[in-house]
């Protein structure tokens, strides 16, 4: 029985991993999608 409680623990922490790292993923290619934009339109370059 204690062996199950690992197990389940051992996935539970696993399957949290896993969505730490979609996590991350997601975010870095936010940022990726942010710099690009700023990258395109300069702060110091604005037209108003």
């Amino acid at each position: 029985m204690e062996n199950e409680t690992y197990k389940k623990l051992y996935f539970q922490a696993f399957n949290c991993l896993t969505d730490l790292i979609k996590e991350i993923e997601r975010i870095q290619e936010d940022l990726e999608e942010m710099y690009l934009e700023a990258e395109d339109h300069p702060e110091g370059n604005t037209d108003q």
